[in-house]
Order: structure tokens, then sequence, then C-alpha cells
């Protein structure tokens, strides 16, 4: 994620420190999953997640589980593998 805030209210809550509602919900989200680590990363490293968050935002979808990357994210994908930054 790109805000310093947020990762460090993740951090907090699984620290047992935080009871904020939509904290709670990722945490319960993310406990799902078997392996989960929050860190902050710089907005240019989000590009690809920023483009999944915008597609699902644009079609309406609440929550999706991918199979495999739509084909806009694909080729983003294989332009950064090969240095094209965005």
């Amino acid at each position: 994620m790109d805000s310093v805030e947020s990762a460090s209210m993740l951090q907090r809550y699984k620290d047992g420190k935080s009871v904020l509602s939509l904290v709670s919900y990722i945490v319960k989200l993310v406990g799902c999953f078997e392996h989960v680590r929050f860190q902050h990363t710089l907005r240019c490293g989000n590009a690809i997640v920023d483009a999944m968050a915008k597609l699902v935002y644009i079609n309406g979808l609440v929550c999706h589980h991918f199979l495999a990357p739509p084909t806009e994210i694909a080729r983003q994908v294989e332009l950064e593998l090969v240095g094209v930054s965005f």
C-alpha cells in the first residue's frame, strides 16, 4: 500500500492496538490468507495494483477474485517486466 498511515494502522491492529471498523474489516479479510505482510510501498511501485482497483471500481465489482489477470492488467505486467514504468 502507498499510505504510510494506513500501513501503520493495520500493523497497530495486528498488534492489538486499534479498533477502527475499516481496519477490522481488512484484517478479517486478510485472515483468509495464510501469509500476509503489511508494508509501505511508494505509489510508483503500486501501478498494477492501482490499475486493478480502478478496473474493479469502473466495472462496479464489490469483491472479485480473478483467476487470471485481465487483459488490461496482463499487458501492464508485461511492460513492467521489461522495465517500462508508469
